[in-house]
Formats: C-alpha cells, structure tokens, sequence
C-alpha cells in the first residue's frame, strides 16, 4: 500500500533551475568494514525491518541499530533526518555531504567505510520518460518505484552526471531512494532530473513525509552542514569590500636590463617559458577579488572553468613570488598590474598589530573560503571570523623576501611577520607547532579570537588531517631561515630550527613497508597520501639545514632525496609515488629546488638529476598547446555546471587562459588537466625560475655554466643545440674563468674544445671543464657525440607496474612507448622532431637583468 497523500508535506520543493534535488531524507551511517573492493555490506538490505530498499517510505520515527569501527564499535541509532541545500543557495550548490552530515548526527571525528541512504518523493504531473543523473564518492544503487534503476561499485571522487539513468515517472508521487557506499575519503552525492533532451525536468516537484516536520532540519552548503539557514552572519566591524585593492605605480621596473637581438638554436629555452609562465599566472588572477588568483581551473567536462577555492588567499603569494623570479628570466611587462594587485593585497592583509596574515571576512562573504571538506571543521560548519593563515604567511614571506632582494621597502613588513609567525605557535620543549584548531575552523588558521584547540598533531589518537599534510602546515621555517640568513636575525633562526625539529620528529617519517633493518624515520623515508608535503619538507629543511650550518638536518634531506627519486622513472624526472594524486607541478618544482640547492652547497652532485628533470617532466607538465586542450574538452562528458555563489567561477576564455600554466596529475606520458590547482602553477613556475636561474651561476670575473641549455647572463651566454647537436656554444662577455660542468653520458674522449676556432687542451675539476684567461667576446666551442640510448624502465602508475620503451639522446627522452591514446588526456613527449641531427635555429630578442635575487 502507498503512502496517502494527507501524509506528505504539503509544503512543495522545487527541483533547482538545473534540475537538481536539493531536499532530501538521510539515513545512515551503517558499517561496511573490509577492503575495498570487497567491503562487506554492499548488498546487505539495511532497511529490510521497515519494508526493504525496494519498499521503503521513510518517517522520521523509523529507526535502525548500527555498530561503527570509528567508534569503538558502539551502539548507535540511526533514524531518517531531513537535510537541504541552505535555501539562499539551492540554485547555486547541490551536493550532499553525508560525510558531515552522519559525522554530525553520530559525533564521529571520522567516517570511512559506510552506507547511507537518501530518499524522497517525486511528484510528477504526467506520465513522463526522464533521466535520473547522478554522481556519487563512492558507489551507488538507485531505486525509482520500488525498481532497481542504476547501480555501480566504483572507488571516486564526487561529479555531476556520473551516471546517467532512464526512468519512467508515473502521474502523482514516485519514490526515489539512493543508496552511497563511502571507501574512504570524501563521501557525498548529487543528483537530478532531466527531460530525455537534457533539460532540467520542471513538471515536477519534491515532496517528503510529514512526521519530518515534527523534527529538526539541518542545511548543508559545500560539505558543511548548520543547524539555521541563516548561518552567514559575520561582524560587520572592518569587513572587507571585495574588489577594492589598491595599487601603487612602479616609477623604475625591477626588471630593467639590457635586450639585444641574437640568433640562436631553436631548442629549450627557458625563458620563453618563463614569460608563458607568466601569462598564464596574469591570466588567472582575478581583480574583482582584490586580485586573488583563481584556486581551481577544471577541464574535466565541456564546460572548462576556474573557480574560487579556500586556498585562494594562501597560495596567491606564490603567484606573486614566481612572477617576480620569472620577470628576471624574460623582462616582460605582461600583467604588472595583476603582480602589483597581490602585492597590495598580501600587504592589505598584514595585521598592524600581530603582523601576520589573515584572511579577512569580507562583504559579500566569500562562501568558499568556508568549505568544509577538508577537516573537523565540516560536521559543525566553518566560523565567520577573520583568521591568521600560518600557511598563507610563510608564503607572502617568502614573496616579501624576493621583493625586498629587488628594492621593494617592505624590511617593516617582514619583521613583523617574522614575529607573528613565532608567536602565533605552540612551543613544547624543544619544538614549536601549529594546532589544526579543532572544530569550525579552516585547519591551521588561527581565528582572530585565538586558538580554539592547541593539541598537537600527530600524537597518538590524533584524528585530523592526514600528517602530510601537517608538513605542509608548517613550511615557515624555509622564508624564516632565508630572513635569518640574511640579517643576522638569530632569534628567527632558533625558531625556525624548533619548527624544523617538529616537522623531523620520528613519528612524521619512516615507511611501515621497509625492512626491520632500515632505519626508515632516520633516513626521510615516508608513507602518505601527499608525496608533495614531504618535497615541500625537504626543500624547507634545506634551507634551515644550510642557514643553520646542521650537518645531520643536511644529511636527512639528502638520504629523503634519494629516496624520492627511487620512486617512478627518474632518468626522466619522473615522480610516480601515489596511485592517483600525483602533484606534477608542485612536485617537479620542488625535486628541481632540492637538486640544485644540494648541488650548489656540495652536498651531492646532482646535476643530471637536475638537467632529466627539466628538459623532460618539468618542461613537459608546462601546458603549451591549445589545439590539444580543445581536442581534449570536446572530448569530455557533457556535465552540467553548478553555479556556484556570486564570483566563484568564470567561464570567460578559460583555455587561452591557461596556456603556460602546471597541472595536477601526469602520468609518464600525458597529463589529466581535469584539474589545475593554482599551487602547482605557481610551484611549478618556481621550478622554471630555479632552473634558469641554475644554468649559470657568477661571481667577480669567475663564471660557471652547470646546465648546458639556453640562457643569457652578465658573464656569459650559452648556445645549446642539445638534443639534436653535440654541440654548445658560449659567447663570453666579462669572465676570466669558465668552468662548464660535463653530463655524464658525454664520452670524455671524444670531447673537444675551442676558443675562437683554437683547439684548447681540457682541463678537469671533478665534472666541470675549466677554462682560464678567457677574455671578453671570446667564443669557447664544446662538442661531443650525441649518445642515443633506448631503455625499458618501470613506473607504478594507478597501482599498476607499467614499464616503457624510452628512446633517450642524451639525457633528453625524445620518444617514449607505450603511448596513453585516451581521448580524455592531453598527450606529452611529442618529440618526433628532435630526432633530427641538425638543430634549427631562430632569432630572438634577449634580455639580462639588472638585479637578481639572491635568496630563493
């Protein structure tokens, strides 16, 4: 017997303008403990007491008995509750957090391996043919009318129109009950009616049981769930208008030098890149956001788009150092005004008072800075409050610090800042450390109001974020060591050094899978999700190590070093570490960092690691074709686009947008640009900076070229015709001395060197080739034997042994089998050409700095 209609709300719920639902019944959790794929409670009928899947209309006064691993086990019970969209925002978000909602309802600080349902009523006018469109994280069953209309058991992450489900609604009321199995990580869904042309079903509506009226609501907005629906209430007091930074005028560029036109091979050239660099940041800064960067851009769907992101306003001054370093490499003007807006913006933000960074509520709010998806915070929805971003600081210090090298009179700033950071941690012992504090907070920011808890991460029973990504949070002891380094600030130096021990501690390292006999913490092994957490580390310990003059902190980063580069193909800068997060932007900007800094300080020679990083896997994950991106898209599932809250998303040009920019996941063969987070572009263009930077180093009348690729310097400029001519040429300009460091595949023997067309006898200093009394306009000639070499290596790719055919010419990988054909990726390694034996060449416009910074 059907529910009667006396029993159902009389109040209707409209389908959004996009057809989503967005009023819903849950009930949940239910344990389904095992290992995925084979977790246990997929086909176990949860409802069966109150008339089964196939059968059940829920009332609230119906409920279930369910034991939880992450709770100890305990008895709870379940009931049906009502859950909705915040009705200010129905027409703009859709999804439904269960993760959240059960973590609310059961108090459990985690969920991973559950079931939950959601219900409702459908009210149809008519007879109709529609498509139920859902997306789930994880699997899913849908049941319309009792009849099992769609199921797949699949490990993902949440999107619209995953699936896509032919139903037949009867006139007057459809029942409609999903069932979400969770693995691990997020969980949610999402889900809708169109017409069977793909428009949003308007002819009908969503009705729920009347008893729910009897009981308490809850909203939900972007994985948080509230008790009001008015939850957005920030005081007004100092309340930021959106848009209204303002921006000083630069008299005399920075970047001034000198340009000079030269005809040169038409191989890497690093500059070049840095400018695209550039552009693609400019591209992706947003001045009606006070000049914000965009912290997403996706390309998984027809409709490529950039969105706002709650990491806007930390990883921004990444932007801003990267443009800097980069202007040096090119001395372009593009997009000075969106590099001056982050500056006003990073310094709008700068607390008089404690000087640190926050991010301030602002007018309107910025919904996505209070997604809720990350931590604790989510089960009680984020604070309204201006916060101090720890993370977001050692960033803008760390710009700062460039800036400053360059002439920009922010030493006031800096200074202030440096303190904030001190005194904004928690010090025990010898260690300092940033709480993720608690409930209703973005991790790791500190609420105007103070620190709401101050447990220490990653003690035993620690239930927050994953402990990666703790390491993350505490990167300030690199911009720290830096200002340390360069004004003798000893006290920033000796906190630096206790957030250093933190982030070292035995607990944070080691990889259970190692022999007994490893000493694993010790040697900077790990195990985690975020493999770019611990690059991040090991760069940041560098720099202290190096400042402090540590010998066994310098010793760690090398062992942890070598231990990252055993995972994936290193011959060509390949990192694989994670079945399917695999930060390629982030990750190869930071190896490049390591490399050279160790390489430079003569901890190690790691040269070649450096040159098979950039001429492959750096330079291959800069995103350069267009053609290819649209091949991509128009490829891609037609998906409809949530609309977000005003502001959060632009669709305007997105892919001309993004031309120059890092993507997240690479495989040894292509990119999956579904995503570009916005700390990879500025991460990865920081490995560009780092590289150009590396080719040739000088000092007084001594010049060192470390990499033999393009670049132009006071001292020296430098021809490379590699990979397709053994052959680099260097046009002296003010050196006595050049020492020009030899790769390791060049046979010695057949190396032969001239200055001016005169043979020269070599001379050898370990792997650097010295010249001496070299004077000014003197022409040095290296060639050498191109050595070809094809070699079967090995990655894991997606948890799967995947081994390729590579073809290298020197250390530069120029064809690669087998080849990821997928329609849905945007290939790489299209190198056919540079199996030529003679190296086109082309005119350029060069440029050399005046400054240069010093400390990166």
């Amino acid at each position: 017997a059907g529910q009667e209609k006396s029993d159902i709300l009389t109040d209707e719920y409209s389908l959004n303008m996009d057809g989503f639902i967005v009023d819903w019944l849950v009930c949940g959790p239910f344990p389904n403990p095992g290992k995925w794929p084979n977790l246990a409670n997929w086909d176990t009928d949860f409802l069966v007491t109150d008339g089964g899947e196939a059968n059940i209309k829920p009332t609230s006064e119906m409920s279930y008995k369910s034991k939880l691993p992450d709770l100890n086990e305990k008895e709870l019970t379940v009931k049906w509750n009502l859950v909705r969209v915040l009705p200010d925002y129905r027409d703009s978000y859709a999804d439904i957090a269960l993760e959240m909602m059960f973590r609310k309802t059961t108090g459990a600080p985690t969920l991973d391996k559950v079931i939950g349902y959601a219900f409702c009523y459908i009210e149809s006018s008519a007879d109709i043919d529609a498509k139920l469109k859902l997306g789930s994280d994880d699997g899913f069953k849908a049941w319309v009318n009792g009849n099992l209309v769609g199921s797949e058991r699949v490990a993902r992450g949440c999107e619209t129109d995953q699936n896509i489900m032919p139903v037949k609604l009867k006139k007057g009321l459809n029942t409609l009950l999903l069932k979400i199995e969770d693995n691990v990580g997020g969980y949610k869904f999402i889900a809708r009616f169109t017409d069977m042309n793909d428009q949003p079903l308007r002819t009908v509506k969503v009705r729920l049981p009347i008893s729910v009226k009897q009981d308490k609501t809850f909203f939900t907005l972007q994985g948080a769930i509230y008790d009001t629906d008015k939850p957005f209430k920030a005081d007004k007091k100092g309340v930021t208008k959106i848009g209204t930074v303002k921006t000083k005028k630069v008299e005399k560029p920075y970047y001034s030098g000198q340009r000079y036109t030269a005809t040169v091979p038409d191989t890497l050239d690093l500059a070049y890149r840095a400018k695209l660099a550039i552009r693609s940041m400019g591209n992706m800064v947003d001045p009606n956001d006070e000049y914000m960067a965009w912290g997403d851009v996706l390309l998984g769907s027809n409709i490529p788009h950039m969105k706002h992101a709650a990491w806007d306003a930390d990883c921004t001054p990444k932007y801003l150092d990267a443009m800097t370093q980069l202007r040096l490499a090119c001395g372009t003007d593009e997009f000075i005004d969106a590099e001056n807006g982050m500056e006003a913006m990073i310094l709008s933000k700068l607390d008089k008072d404690d000087g640190l960074y926050y991010h301030l509520v602002t007018d309107p709010v910025r919904l996505w800075h209070y997604a809720a998806e990350y931590t604790n915070a989510g089960s009680t929805g984020m604070d309204i409050e201006d916060r101090a971003a720890v993370t977001g600081a050692a960033i803008a210090l760390k710009a700062l610090l460039t800036r400053n090298d360059l002439g920009f009179p922010h030493e006031k700033q800096i200074q202030a800042l440096v303190r904030g950071i001190e005194e904004a941690a928690i010090k025990k012992d010898d260690y300092a450390y940033y709480p993720d504090g608690g409930k209703g907070v973005y991790p790791f920011t500190r609420p105007r109001s103070g620190w709401k808890n101050t447990d220490e991460p990653g003690l035993p029973g620690y239930k927050g974020v994953e402990m990666s990504l703790v390491h993350g949070k505490h990167r300030a002891y690199k911009a720290l060591s830096l200002w340390a380094d360069s004004s003798g600030d000893k006290q920033a130096l000796d906190f630096a050094g206790r957030l250093a021990r933190f982030v070292m501690k035995p607990h944070q390292w080691g990889n259970p899978s190692d022999p007994p006999s490893v000493a694993s913490s010790e040697l900077g092994h790990f195990k985690g999700v975020h493999f770019v957490m611990f690059s991040h580390a090991l760069k940041d310990l560098l720099a202290y190590g190096l400042a402090a003059k540590d010998p066994y902190v310098l010793d760690f980063v090398r062992s942890s070093y070598e231990y990252f580069r055993s995972y994936g193909i290193h011959r060509m800068g390949y990192f694989a570490y994670h079945p399917t997060l695999y930060e390629a932007g982030c990750t190869h900007g930071d190896m490049t960092a390591v490399a050279i800094k160790m390489s430079r300080a003569g901890i190690g020679d790691y040269w070649d690691d450096v040159d098979r990083l950039i001429r492959n896997h750096l330079t291959e994950s800069q995103i350069m074709d267009r053609d290819l991106l649209e091949q991509m898209v128009q490829t891609n599932p037609k998906k409809v686009l949530q609309h977000g809250h005003q502001g959060e998303i632009c669709t305007d040009n997105v892919l001309d947008r993004v031309i120059g920019s890092f993507p997240v996941k690479m495989t040894a063969t292509s990119i999956i640009p579904n995503r570009i987070i916005m700390c990879c572009t500025g991460n990865g263009s920081r490995g560009l900076a780092y590289a150009w930077d590396a080719i040739v180093d000088g000092q007084g009348d001594k010049a060192k070229v470390n990499l033999l690729l393009n670049r132009a310097s006071k001292w020296v400029d430098v021809d490379s015709y590699l990979p397709y001519e053994g052959k680099v040429v260097i046009h002296n300009k003010i050196a006595r001395q050049i020492s020009v460091r030899i790769p390791i595949w060049v046979d010695r023997s057949k190396l032969q060197a001239t200055v001016n067309g005169t043979k020269r006898n070599l001379s050898w200093f370990g792997a650097f080739l010295v010249f001496d009394d070299m004077k000014p306009n003197d022409t040095l000639q290296l060639d050498f034997p191109v050595t070809e070499e094809t070699l079967r290596l090995t990655a894991t790719e997606d948890g799967k042994k995947v081994t390729y055919t590579i073809m290298f010419r020197g250390n530069t990988v120029v064809d690669i089998s087998p080849r990821d054909d997928s329609p849905g990726v945007y290939p790489v390694y299209l190198r056919d050409h540079m199996k030529a034996k003679k190296a086109p060449m082309k005119t350029i416009q060069r440029f050399v700095a005046d400054k240069e910074v010093v400390r990166w």
